[in-house]
């Protein structure tokens, strides 16, 4: 407790009570002064005046907190953000109004959601590891099982291996998304292709053994073009590739 110079014990840092309130706006409608409020009342001068300034005395306290991301919009929003890490905040806002979580009227802002993402379901927004769409069919897995298959079997040393690479990255549209502390967000994308360059390249367990250059992105016909050109290509008087 501290002694004001009015003489009267206050805690520091501490708003006065309702009832101090109510005294300051009884003595206002009476006429009093401000001066008169201080001597009479024993509150010190600001307190005084900021009250009597004010045409509707608020009450300082624990303040009722709106409920507005209730539990059904935080698993919503956690539903989300694990289908699609790259969704960003107005479209998961759209998807709360679309799907009947929410109305117009009582849809979270943006801030609120952000804040949930953090603070409820600690998500960070980090780069995007992007899966191509193409590569997860049924077909396509099969087709690599049966190919591990195979070359676990063969001989190394006669096995050569063709792939392509650009020098502009192919990626996904969006490059960032939300996970958890600590892991990498993956979202299975269409890959839209943005290469100026690419380079077809056959390499072996030595190395690499040819490699040609296609202007733009390659695809199907490139690469047999390309698996010709090896056919025909010579070292030392030696096939690079034989039939």
């Amino acid at each position: 407790m501290v002694l004001s110079k009015q003489n009267r014990f206050y805690k520091p840092c501490v708003c006065i009570d309702e009832k101090d309130i109510k005294t300051i706006s009884f003595l206002k409608e009476k006429g009093s002064t401000i001066s008169k409020i201080v001597k009479t009342t024993g509150i010190s001068l600001p307190t005084v005046s900021k009250y009597f300034h004010n045409n509707k005395p608020t009450i300082t306290g624990p303040r009722k907190k709106r409920e507005i991301m209730t539990t059904e919009i935080i698993e919503c929003i956690l539903f989300l953000t694990e289908r699609q890490p790259s969704i960003q905040l107005q479209e998961i806002q759209q998807k709360l109004i679309d799907t009947g979580i929410c109305t117009i009227e009582n849809c979270p802002s943006q801030n609120s959601i952000s804040k949930s993402l953090r603070n409820d379901l600690l998500l960070t927004r980090k780069k995007i590891r992007v899966v191509p769409r193409e590569s997860q069919t049924a077909q396509i897995e099969t087709k690599l099982d049966d190919f591990i298959n195979f070359i676990s079997t063969s001989n190394a040393n006669n096995l050569y291996f063709f792939d392509e690479t650009s020098f502009l990255k192919t990626s996904g549209n969006r490059k960032y998304g939300y996970a958890l502390y600590g892991h990498e967000p993956i979202e299975i994308q269409r890959y839209a292709s943005s290469a100026t360059l690419t380079v077809n390249l056959m390499h072996s367990r030595s190395g690499v053994a040819y490699f040609n250059f296609v202007e733009g992105p390659s695809d199907s016909l490139h690469l047999l073009n390309f698996f010709v050109e090896v056919f025909h290509q010579r070292i030392f008087g030696l096939p690079i590739l034989k039939p």
